[in-house]
């Protein structure tokens, strides 16, 4: 809006300029929606492994009960399909977990607990090929619940975005740290952050992280689209992305967002 004046008088008019964004929100929802199916492929990769000892639990309780009647009891059956029936709800609690992270929904706020958001992202983070040669390690806030107000879907697909870039460029027997605390200050802000050890990322660069299809991976490894994305995601969440990297010395990312507000009628998810 441009208000208009004649010489230094009053305002007489006011110009208008609107610009219908409809498509452009839809194409950036679609673009996110595919960068998360990408990671969720790497993701994927991982479940192999992650479902294969319970399936080999069960299959190893199956074949005891089934040589119970030509060998005799040694574990009783009800003890067998104790350890069956557990083994086959934690398969179920790893394909949902995919499946849920998977599947677009309707965006939606609500009082979050940040702690929780990341738990659910680490537990996706356990199926990553990168987890078994890099030790994640969680440091999360305890002395208080951090509440932030958002969307979860999207805070978990920020997390996941920026611990798969830590994996991947962080050493066999490295270390990446996923830690929340309260910034101290009157207002307060709740911090997330992803740190590595790692190369590193050049002076040079650092300006051009957040840009769209900006990447250091190789053809074919990289979209360059992921820290973009989750850069828009927690400006609209009214928070910042910001980096500190020193080349050789590993990388940081800073999530900051707004301390949510408990209301009465408020539900806190977690």
């Amino acid at each position: 809006k441009i208000p208009m004046r004649m010489g230094g008088g009053p305002v007489t008019h006011v110009i208008t300029i609107a610009e219908d964004i409809t498509d452009w929100k839809a194409a950036i929802d679609r673009t996110a929606q595919a960068e998360k199916l990408a990671a969720l492929g790497q993701l994927a990769a991982g479940v192999m492994h992650e479902i294969n000892n319970p399936l080999a639990t069960i299959a190893a309780c199956a074949e005891s009960l089934g040589g119970q009647a030509i060998h005799g009891a040694t574990t009783p059956a009800p003890e067998l399909l104790r350890i069956i029936d557990l083994e086959v709800q934690r398969c179920k609690k790893i394909v949902n977990g995919l499946l849920d992270f998977a599947r677009p929904k309707a965006g939606g706020r609500a009082l979050l607990d940040l702690n929780a958001v990341v738990q659910q992202g680490l537990f996706l983070l356990q199926h990553h090929p990168r987890v078994k040669r890099v030790k994640v390690v969680a440091e999360l806030e305890a002395a208080a619940v951090l509440l932030v107000e958002g969307d979860a879907d999207q805070l978990v697909q920020v997390l996941i975005a920026l611990a798969m870039n830590a994996l991947d460029v962080t050493p066999d027997q490295g270390q990446v740290v996923i830690r929340t605390r309260r910034e101290p200050g009157e207002a307060g802000r709740a911090i997330l952050e992803v740190e590595d050890t790692g190369p590193g990322i050049p002076r040079a660069l650092q300006a051009k992280v957040f840009d769209p299809f900006f990447t250091t991976k190789p053809p074919g490894q990289g979209t360059g689209l992921g820290l973009a994305i989750c850069y828009g995601i927690v400006a609209d969440h009214g928070g910042a992305l910001d980096l500190l990297s020193k080349e050789g010395e590993g990388t940081r990312f800073l999530v900051s967002l707004p301390i949510g507000v408990r209301h009465r009628t408020t539900e806190v998810l977690a």
